[in-house]
Formats: structure tokens, C-alpha cells, sequence
């Protein structure tokens, strides 16, 4: 029995010291963590400072004229971004003829068709007797 007792308290020290162990470790490692997430936010502010400094200097004028004088043939870093244009859609579009009539017509555009307005109907009697039954 004392036997039992004693390898138990030595069990649950191991496991104490081991649990100890790695919480110190765990510590270290986020000691470690802040220490490099500080470094890298000095080093990102220092670019930032070295961007601010390249900007104020350089125009896109001056940029130019350099290359320019260099005679270097740069080509751009990025690709240009192309605005597409809108669909071009069929509008139908009723013109007067000479003779007074409406003749259809269809028209090509690349401008969306408008919608059409709705006029405001006047209440007829039937509708006003539709919407008192449904109230």
C-alpha cells in the first residue's frame, strides 16, 4: 500500500514537471512570436519611410526623362486594365412617317434601354370597389 502511495506521488510529479515544461516552453514561444512580429513591424515601417522618401522625390515626369536619358525600354509591371464596353443591345423605337402612321424600327446600341414609365391610372369605380373588398 505505502509502495502504491509513493509511486503515485511520484507519477503526478512527473506530470507536474512535465506540464510545467511545457508551459515554460509555451512561454518561450510566444516571447519568441512577439519578438519577431515586433521586428517585422519596425522593418515595415522603415520600408514605408524608404516608400514616402522615393515618392516625394519622384514624379512620374522625372521618372520618365530618366528612363528616357538611360535610353532603357521599360516595360510595365503590371497590365493595363481594359474597361469593357456595355453590351450593345437592340432597342425598338417606333418613328413617325411622313404619312402620320408609327413605323417600328429597330436601332442598335450599346446603351441600356430605358424603362418604361408607368402612368398613373385614375381609379375607376370597379377599382375602387376591389380595394375597399380587400380591406
Amino acid at each position: 500500500m505505502f509502495s502504491k502511495a509513493i509511486l503515485v506521488i511520484i507519477i503526478i510529479t512527473a506530470v507536474a514537471l512535465l506540464l510545467l515544461g511545457l508551459r515554460h516552453q509555451r512561454l518561450a514561444m510566444m516571447n519568441e512570436m512577439t519578438r519577431l512580429h515586433r521586428s517585422i513591424d519596425q522593418q515595415r515601417r522603415e520600408v514605408w519611410r524608404y516608400q514616402g522618401q522615393i515618392a516625394r522625390r519622384t514624379t512620374p515626369a522625372v521618372l520618365v526623362q530618366k528612363l528616357s536619358d538611360a535610353q532603357l525600354d521599360v516595360a510595365p509591371a503590371t497590365p493595363a486594365i481594359l474597361i469593357p464596353e456595355p453590351p450593345k443591345t437592340a432597342v425598338a423605337v417606333r418613328v413617325p412617317s411622313p404619312a402620320g402612321r408609327a413605323v417600328s424600327s429597330t436601332a442598335v446600341t450599346s446603351r441600356r434601354p430605358a424603362t418604361p414609365t408607368r402612368q398613373a391610372q385614375r381609379p375607376t369605380s370597379a377599382n375602387r370597389s376591389a380595394s375597399r373588398s380587400h380591406r
